[in-house]
């Protein structure tokens, strides 16, 4: 188990939001792990889907929250644009 993985087992809250970024499969995707001090936990993972010529993201949380962002580069800024999807199916 990573130091990360370990950290995210707590019991306790934080006193202030803690994220971190890890590079995994080969510098090919981005993976972003984040707590809330809420008790909120999510993780998302970013990578350049070659197939179709886009970015995408991928957001989930600990309280059933999805969220698919698609897009690229808009002049020198990166733009992602999706839908959001609660626990139950809805926006």
């Amino acid at each position: 188990m990573s130091h990360d993985e370990e950290r995210w087992g707590a019991a306790q809250p934080l006193e202030e939001p803690y994220a971190s970024r890890l590079r995994t499969h080969p510098g090919c995707v981005l993976r972003v792990v984040y707590q809330q001090t809420n008790g909120l936990v999510g993780e998302s993972f970013s990578l350049y889907d070659a197939s179709r010529g886009r970015w995408h993201q991928s957001w989930v949380t600990n309280r059933g929250s999805l969220l698919l962002l698609d897009g690229g580069l808009e002049g020198d800024r990166m733009v992602l644009t999706g839908r959001k999807h609660g626990a139950a199916g809805g926006p």
